[in-house]
């Protein structure tokens, strides 16, 4: 898979335009206070995006400016897959030392 910014951008875009039936959508256009777009459709694309790329979206993730765009949404994803690959997964301490 590529994850190039443009390829995430057009991906989140595509997945959009498709599960709202939109015809049309620019990067920058506000998905959610414009209307194009419920908040229940947001878990959807939360999964979607969790689905597609190496990340969990966090209950700290969750917020209109983190998905208020095509672009807010891309550089959330390179940012999160960003700090994936420079630290190991969090886990709970001494589960791997259990007796």
């Amino acid at each position: 898979m590529d994850l190039s910014r443009e390829s995430i951008k057009q991906n989140v875009r595509d997945f959009i335009m498709r599960a709202a039936r939109l015809r049309s959508l620019e990067y920058n256009e506000e998905i959610f206070s414009s209307g194009l777009v419920t908040s229940l459709f947001a878990m959807q694309l939360i999964e979607h995006i969790e689905r597609e790329y190496p990340l969990f979206v966090e209950g700290d993730d969750m917020n209109v400016q983190t998905f208020r765009s095509v672009d807010a949404i891309s550089e959330f994803i390179v940012r999160k897959m960003s700090l994936s690959t420079a630290a190991p997964p969090p886990h709970s301490i001494g589960a791997d030392n259990a007796p």
